[in-house]
């Protein structure tokens, strides 16, 4: 992922609005090309081709591709104009967004700060909090909402992240492995010896 993320990074700090619109695959003439030479929307569809392939060979979801992607975003922030963080946002982290598990969803949907700062449980909603819309469906066919109009936010909202979000999206899923460890040691404590 890290090496995947570079070339979308590189022309996103060039160039904020893509000449043309938005696909799954590269057209055959993109795949000819070395990643150089490639324009902004060439270089996020190789970026979503990519990305599909990776995440459709892993058994389950990867919590590193979106930590990297808002790392990449962070580190960005203060270089790129908004045109510029909007176009990632939407158009990476968003599309990583499309492949999270559903309880990773129904977390942004309800607001991650909320999870972790206000240790509120998890509703089991994909309805946004703030906003009036839902995180799924998502249309694996279309070319928008999630993954190309917006990305989803700490705040159970399709808007921008604060920097402090990332921070809540680790904790939340320090969490999560600390629980699956807890359930892990218990289920073999319980077990009976042969």
């Amino acid at each position: 992922m890290r090496r995947k993320m570079s070339p979308v990074n590189e022309l996103v700090s060039k160039k904020a609005h893509p000449s043309s619109k938005g696909a799954f695959t590269e057209t055959e003439g993109a795949r000819r090309k070395p990643a150089n030479e490639l324009t902004l929307m060439e270089t996020l569809n190789r970026f979503r081709e990519q990305f599909t392939q990776k995440s459709h060979h892993e058994i389950v979801f990867n919590p590193q591709h979106l930590l990297r992607a808002l790392e990449v975003y962070l580190t960005q922030f203060d270089g790129w104009d908004w045109d510029k963080r909007d176009l990632f946002w939407r158009q990476v982290i968003g599309f990583v967004q499309r492949f999270l598990p559903a309880c990773d969803a129904e977390a942004f949907a309800q607001g991650i700060y909320y999870l972790t700062e206000e240790n509120e449980a998890l509703r089991r909603s994909f309805d946004f909090r703030c906003g009036g819309s839902s995180f799924y469906p998502v249309d694996f066919n279309s070319c928008s909402s999630l993954g190309f109009d917006y990305g989803a936010a700490e705040w159970g909202s399709g808007s921008h992240w604060a920097l402090g979000g990332v921070v809540l999206l680790q904790n939340l899923y320090r969490a999560k492995t600390l629980s699956l460890e807890n359930l892990c040691r218990s289920t073999c404590s319980n077990r009976p010896t042969a």
